[in-house]
């Protein structure tokens, strides 16, 4: 009958959401199987934007991204990484529904006394002013905590759009697992947290910033390798 039919769609709709929930918690407990190598984080970010591209969703979305050329190598996996980038565009698409923003942005940084500060100068500001970047893309970034020794060479990677916003209550606990915003049984709550330790993993920091109604911006830093002709 129809109340045994609606009890078994909803059992199964629970049980995916319990498969779900353990795929993901075994994908953060594996994590230390990493493959450490060499990571170009500029291909990385455009294989990232092909894969979203093609999701019917970003049609409508303006993808913006900015590398500088000659990008440092970071030591870390390459999969892994890729994986933490699809995260981030795939809420940010989230966040600005239809019709948005997203950009990225990745370059070099140096932390020295206390902040980053940009090894080439500022980036080109030919990008829409409609992303906020809550002081994340200047070139002098001031960080709450120390995260590198005196002189490291840094990727900076921004992930910003101009979503919806995440509130001020929520912004200290997105990075912690099982916690979500959606609603039940849409999401597991383990996105940001498996990011967060794979950024972590590979010595990096996750920063976010962000604005109910203005957008939200998330800050990768990856401790990387200068070039011997820089």
């Amino acid at each position: 009958d129809n109340i045994s039919a609606d009890y078994l769609n909803r059992m199964e709709q629970e049980l995916n959401r319990i498969n779900k929930t353990i795929g993901g918690l075994l994908g953060f407990s594996r994590l230390q199987k990493a493959e450490t190598t060499k990571v170009d984080m500029k291909r990385v970010i455009e294989n990232s934007l092909s894969l979203v591209t093609h999701q019917k969703k970003f049609q409508t979305i303006e993808l913006l991204s900015r590398a500088e050329e000659g990008l440092w190598p970071v030591e870390g996996d390459e999969h892994q990484f890729q994986q933490v980038l699809l995260n981030l565009l795939l809420n940010a698409g989230d966040a600005v529904g239809d019709n948005g923003t997203i950009l990225v942005l990745a370059d070099r940084m140096v932390w020295q006394e206390g902040m980053l500060r940009s090894f080439a100068g500022p980036l080109k500001r030919d990008f829409s002013p409609l992303v906020p970047h809550f002081g994340l893309a200047d070139k002098e970034v001031h960080l709450d905590e120390e995260h590198f020794s005196e002189n490291q060479p840094v990727v900076r990677i921004l992930v910003a759009d101009n979503g919806e916003g995440i509130e001020a209550k929520h912004l200290n606990k997105i990075f912690d697992p099982f916690f979500t915003t959606r609603e039940p049984g849409e999401g597991t709550g383990l996105g940001l947290a498996i990011c967060t330790r794979i950024i972590e993993s590979f010595g990096g920091s996750i920063t976010v910033r962000s604005q109910t109604g203005k957008g939200s911006a998330f800050l990768l830093t990856l401790p990387a390798k200068r070039n011997s002709h820089d």
